[in-house]
């Protein structure tokens, strides 16, 4: 299992990768009764690569992405440009959209026609008709961007390797009017960790989650009840890496 995403307590999505670079399918999974049972919807041959993300915009509506992998163990697609899959019926169907043009890692749903979605080399789209067109708001800046959430479109965060955070207010102007600005990690985080998730309750309150790079032992979570224009470090029990994060409530 390499990835969950739920709609509700009882409607959910997972995908089931294989080992890397043997040709065989990645899985989508899906539950109605809140994960007593799972059954197959879709396999997905995306060799050597496999499926690596998978979001809900609602119970009907949900996106997965994947790509050509660079080796084993590698967590994002290679330069070669990503797949987007995406249902509009709970399941029942899945395609494959046109291609975005981008090595796409991750996506996150609007709603049921508009969703983000970033990658490799700072990779940056944006989809108002579910994918059928995307348009690019990439920032050639060159490190990964590796995850991204907004609520409404509007207030944009993405997060990457090298602690990159970035954030723009105006997500819904013109692809060449949207201003991104950095945020800043604290300035007490050890080591330079890449950024693997972001997630926020309100417009204030968010976290990061990231792995270790470059000597440090354990991943890191970054809690933010400001927007972003302060974070700081969370102590946590775990060792090792933490790859993602999900927000079930508002605490």
């Amino acid at each position: 299992m390499n990835f969950v995403a739920a709609a509700n307590r009882d409607v959910a999505w997972a995908t089931a990768v294989p080992p890397v670079k043997n040709g065989l399918p990645s899985y989508i999974l899906h539950t109605a009764d809140g994960g007593a049972t799972w059954r197959v919807q879709y396999a997905a041959t995306i060799a050597p690569g496999f499926l690596n993300w998978i979001a809900a915009a609602n119970e009907k509506v949900a996106y997965a992405t994947g790509g050509v992998t660079e080796g084993v163990g590698e967590s994002a697609v290679s330069l070669e440009d990503g797949r987007i899959f995406r249902t509009m019926d709970g399941g029942a169907h899945w395609e494959q959209t046109p291609n975005p043009g981008r090595p796409v890692i991750s996506i996150h749903p609007v709603s049921e026609y508009e969703a983000w979605a970033v990658g490799k080399e700072s990779s940056i789209l944006r989809t108002y008709d579910a994918g059928a067109t995307w348009q690019d708001l990439s920032i050639g800046m060159g490190m990964d961007i590796n995850a991204v959430f907004t609520f409404d479109g509007r207030e944009v965060w993405l997060v990457g390797d090298e602690a990159f955070i970035n954030h723009t207010a105006n997500g819904q102007a013109a692809p060449n009017a949207v201003v991104w600005e950095n945020q800043q990690p604290p300035d007490d985080m050890e080591g330079n960790p890449w950024f693997m998730d972001v997630s926020f309750v309100t417009s204030q309150e968010g976290w990061i989650t990231g792995i270790a790079t470059r000597g440090v032992q354990d991943g890191v979570i970054l809690h933010t009840t400001d927007g972003g224009a302060t974070w700081r470090v969370q102590p946590h029990p775990a060792q090792g890496d933490l790859w993602h994060l999900s927000m079930v409530c508002g605490r």
